[in-house]
């Protein structure tokens, strides 16, 4: 591992593919005209795989976290409804942060992967940009981080657990992943 509080190159590290989203990705399509974010109580869903029971389960102990650190400020598993050109859709990002200089919207996955990329950056990041005129921070919060893994950044900011705090007085544009080895 790199040292706790880093950005790393990525390009450096493992060679960049030809981006392409993922089949099941449907990017907001602009402008986007309204916007609401609804929150809900959090329920664990169940996996339908061993793999994905494992994700769930590391998903329920970050949401639980979370929660108990920001009680009024976290939002676990909002919906975020929104209005376009083509009538109203709708997205699922794993949490919500509300700070006073800026939303920060997580994904949580058990390994680091492009997908959550296409999560983040491509569909709740603008549609959250809509939502409020503070920046948004897009993190990923993952158990394993292979510094190999091909990404669709050049950079990401990379933040072990006990750094949660650095990452949130960090700059909002970057990317940034939360290493969660719990």
């Amino acid at each position: 591992m790199t040292s706790p509080f880093s950005i790393l190159p990525l390009t450096k590290e493992a060679p960049r593919a030809t981006w392409t989203p993922p089949a099941s990705f449907l990017e907001p399509s602009q402008p986007i005209e309204r916007v609401q974010l609804r929150r809900k109580k959090y329920h664990r869903r169940s996996g339908n795989s061993e793999a994905r029971e494992r994700g769930l389960r590391f998903e329920e102990r970050v949401q639980e976290h979370l929660s108990e650190a920001f009680p009024a400020k976290y939002i676990a598993e909002p919906e975020l409804i929104y209005w376009t050109g083509k009538g109203p859709r709708n997205g699922f990002p794993d949490g919500v942060l509300e700070l006073l200089d800026r939303l920060v919207v997580f994904e949580m996955k058990i390994q680091h992967m492009p997908e959550a990329w296409w999560q983040l950056r491509k569909h709740y990041q603008p549609v959250l940009e809509a939502y409020t005129s503070l920046p948004v921070q897009c993190v990923e919060i993952v158990k394993d981080f292979d510094l190999q893994m091909p990404f669709p950044e050049d950079e990401i900011s990379y933040y072990e657990l006990r750094d949660l705090d650095k990452l949130l007085v960090s700059d909002p544009h970057d990317f940034a992943v939360l290493w969660w080895p719990r």
